[in-house]
């Protein structure tokens, strides 16, 4: 098959829907389709097509407001003759903005099957647009949402969600689509404790002052509002007032950074809490091995895919009770799940004070993660786009 995969995001960014792609694409590559990458970059003017690689770059408007993202116009006359070059038998959209919408007039155009992946669950990030949580505007915003998600997946064929409880939000927009649910799967290799390396994993620890007798947790993603990274840090100025082993080391970029920078400063708790920033994705699997355990306060989630890195790579999750992770998480086997702040340090306490538990563990985690392999995630991709082909041979029949 040759299909073509639209999306507003894309390497080098780094973020859980870049992550799902470079997953699909080299799931689908792995069996020998061609696979071909729509994205944007950070240039108003110039299209710009790595022919190695497959992947045409449209020109984009950087939002700085917006974790740097790329915008770009649903109209692109220059591209779609190259495009039309393809012969696609795919369009996969990832986003519902004007990459998307491009994909979706082209599916429309040439009548080519088109799935749409609902990544996001943008009533999560309505704080954007109501910054003093004004009531009506949050109920306008998530209106406008579901209007414009049920218009937006109108042409597609199949959805595509990556959890039951994505798809449970779409059903209850009255979206009237086939609805697949198909986690994102991993290069589960990549993130393995065989493939550490030890000097690297040192000279982190070593970096951030963390002793081999520390037990460190991480956090790795997107620092924003959503997530709920002030919950993690109060759990851990509580943790200062013990005679605690535990660290904190946050691993991202985001809009709440330099807040939460601040705020630890304020609080005096430098030595237990510290930031790495933004990393390079193929630096990320050195932190899941520097540290004993993830940590993550966030219900914002359409999947977890740092939870399954987390489990990939050995090590115990610590999550806030949520739907989406209930075939991620088993209490008290391959982790832990916290209520609040106050709750987050007794479990922390009391993990640290089973060490004799820790392996067997970090073995359970390494066991959860494999269900999420490219194999498998490749032979559920593959049924839906055969399935969105015959549902498209059969409209075309019938129009």
């Amino acid at each position: 098959m040759r299909v073509g995969i639209f999306t507003e995001t894309f390497t080098p960014d780094i973020n859980g829907v870049v992550t799902s792609v470079v997953a699909l694409k080299k799931a689908l590559e792995n069996h020998g389709h061609e696979v071909y990458i729509v994205t944007n970059h950070s240039n108003v003017i110039k299209t710009v097509y790595e022919v190695e690689d497959r992947i045409l770059r449209l020109p984009g408007v950087k939002l700085g407001f917006l974790y740097g993202y790329n915008v770009s116009s649903p109209i692109q006359i220059q591209a779609t003759k190259l495009i039309k070059s393809w012969d696609l038998d795919i369009i996969h959209i990832q986003q519902e903005f004007g990459i998307g919408t491009y994909g979706r007039y082209l599916a429309s155009r040439w009548e080519i099957p088109l799935l749409n992946t609902y990544h996001t669950t943008y009533e999560d990030y309505t704080h954007y647009v109501n910054p003093l949580d004004v009531e009506f505007i949050s109920s306008f915003s998530k209106k406008v949402i579901e209007l414009y998600s049920k218009s937006f997946t109108k042409r597609s064929n199949i959805i595509i969600t990556p959890s039951q409880k994505t798809k449970d939000m779409l059903v209850g927009y009255k979206i009237d689509k086939v609805i697949n649910v198909i986690p994102t799967g991993l290069d589960l290799e990549s993130f393995s404790r065989q493939n550490m390396n030890p000097e690297i994993v040192n000279s982190i620890r070593e970096k951030h002052g963390i002793s081999k007798d520390d037990i460190l947790f991480t956090y790795v993603g997107r620092i924003a509002q959503e997530k709920s990274i002030d919950m993690i840090i109060d759990a851990f100025e509580l943790l200062n007032e013990e005679d605690t082993k535990a660290r904190l080391l946050i691993v991202g970029g985001g809009p709440d950074l330099e807040m939460l920078r601040k705020d630890v400063e304020n609080r005096n708790l430098t030595h237990i809490v510290q930031f790495e920033g933004q990393v390079s994705s193929d630096q990320v699997a050195h932190y899941y091995h520097t540290a004993q355990a993830f940590i993550s306060a966030s219900t914002s989630e359409t999947q977890g895919l740092t939870y399954i890195e987390a489990l990939a790579s050995g090590i115990p999750i610590f999550a806030r009770k949520d739907e989406v992770l209930d075939h991620i998480v088993r209490d008290r086997e391959n982790g832990f799940y916290f209520d609040d702040s106050k709750h987050l340090a007794e479990v922390i306490t009391q993990y640290i004070s089973q060490p004799e538990r820790h392996a067997a563990i970090g073995e359970k985690a390494l066991e959860t993660s494999q269900v999420y392999s490219l194999d498998n995630y490749y032979d559920n991709i593959i049924k839906t786009y055969r399935e969105a082909i015959e549902i498209e041979e059969y409209e075309n029949s019938i129009d």
